[in-house]
């Protein structure tokens, strides 16, 4: 069983070292590298529960959840989540807001994010500024493109769309500082 497990370890961190060696897909926010799953061909007959319970574990941790990734091969790409929208729509409002990161933090402000509308096709998601404004990033899922609207309860009658358009997929997995 050791040697099996010692193997299947092997196998594991060949295919890690030749997924981060040569790669044809440009490294950045637009892109991730999908990793290949590797198929072990043996008697599942011979082996024990713990065995292939470790087999399947192992296989588990090498696929990518297709909803998170882009098929590079045949220029299809796959929506974004809606966690992956609001999480971009953070590091966005962090990135132009040097202190709002802090004041998120601390609990003298009034501030969230949350996905107030999803479909197939857009998400829409919805910041509460500290200031009380509701600012929203209508995201389309597949594009990434995104449009900005604000409403200010006691200043504007309605939602505005703003001047501010960007894609969303530019902010995806950016670290927050």
């Amino acid at each position: 069983m050791k040697k099996r497990i010692l193997l299947i370890s092997g196998l594991l961190m060949s295919v890690s070292l030749i997924a981060c060696g040569k790669s044809d897909v440009t490294d950045g926010p637009e892109s991730e590298e999908v990793l290949p799953v590797i198929e072990l061909n043996e008697d599942v007959n011979n082996k024990s529960d713990a065995e292939t319970t470790s087999e399947k574990t192992a296989e588990t941790d090498i696929k990518v959840s297709e909803n998170e990734t882009q098929d590079t091969e045949n220029g299809v790409e796959n929506p974004i989540s809606d966690d992956m929208a609001k999480s971009a729509v953070m590091n966005y409002c962090f990135k132009q807001n040097s202190g709002l990161q802090d004041m998120y933090n601390s609990d003298e402000y009034t501030i969230y994010w949350e996905v107030e509308h999803s479909d197939e096709s857009q998400i829409v998601v919805l910041y509460r500024s500290y200031t009380a404004a509701e600012v929203r990033f209508y995201i389309d899922r597949i594009t990434g493109d995104t449009y900005v609207t604000e409403f200010v309860q006691g200043i504007t009658e309605q939602e505005e769309k703003t001047d501010e358009s960007f894609n969303i997929k530019n902010y995806i997995n950016e670290n927050q500082e």
